[in-house]
């Protein structure tokens, strides 16, 4: 449950996934596909840790996306859902007797539009005064 998940996790961070979609066309995927599919993560950017976290409403606080030449985008964690994803995830393991081990790192979902960034794009994305920002190169 979101309670009983608490107290397994060390910290808490923004993060990019960064997508590897092989240039799918999105207009000519059904949602069983993008299901079967849903192995597009090409890896993660972590940022800082988010001082006092236990003190948040993990699901419920306010955080920004910004990106060069585009409106910042004021999103919220709560799209993400972060306590109940990690709880089916930690669910889903455990049924198929599978543990994770202390100091992985669990994603736990997106709560901003996909991006697709080109070259010189500077992109950030604070929450609770942390941040994780890359630079396209």
């Amino acid at each position: 449950s979101e309670a009983s998940v608490v107290d397994l996790i060390a910290n808490v961070r923004p993060a990019f996934e960064l997508i590897e979609d092989r240039a799918a066309d999105y207009t000519k995927l059904d949602a069983f596909t993008l299901i079967a599919d849903n192995a597009w993560c090409g890896g993660i950017v972590l940022g800082d840790v988010i001082k006092e976290w236990r003190n948040l409403n993990l699901n419920d606080t306010p955080s920004c996306i910004r990106q060069v030449a585009q409106p910042d985008e004021a999103t919220n964690t709560g799209a993400a859902n972060p306590l109940s994803s990690l709880a089916w995830v930690l669910n889903h393991f455990a049924e198929r007797g599978e543990t994770l081990s202390a100091g992985e790192h669990i994603i736990t979902g997106s709560v901003a539009r996909t991006r697709f960034p080109v070259i010189g794009d500077h992109i950030s994305y604070e929450v609770a005064g942390s941040r994780v920002e890359m630079r396209v190169v």
